[in-house]
C-alpha cells in the first residue's frame, strides 16, 4: 500500500508542478516569486497527500 501511495504522490506532485509552471508563465512571475510560489504549493500538496494517506490507512484498519 505504501509503495502504491508513494508512486501516486509522486505523480500528483509532478502534475501539480507542471500546472504551477504554466500558471507562473502565464502570470509572468519573476524568479524569486516563482520560487516562493512553488515552495508553498509543494508544501501544501505534501500535507494533503500525507493527510490522505493517514485517512486511507485508518480506513483499512
Amino acid at each position: 500500500m505504501i509503495i502504491f501511495f508513494g508512486i501516486f504522490g509522486l505523480i500528483v506532485l509532478i502534475i501539480f508542478n507542471l500546472l504551477n509552471d504554466k500558471f507562473c508563465m502565464t502570470m509572468e512571475m519573476e524568479a524569486v516569486e516563482r520560487k516562493k510560489f512553488f515552495r508553498v504549493m509543494n508544501i501544501m500538496t505534501v500535507i494533503l497527500l500525507i493527510n490522505g494517506y493517514i485517512r486511507i490507512s485508518n480506513l483499512m484498519v
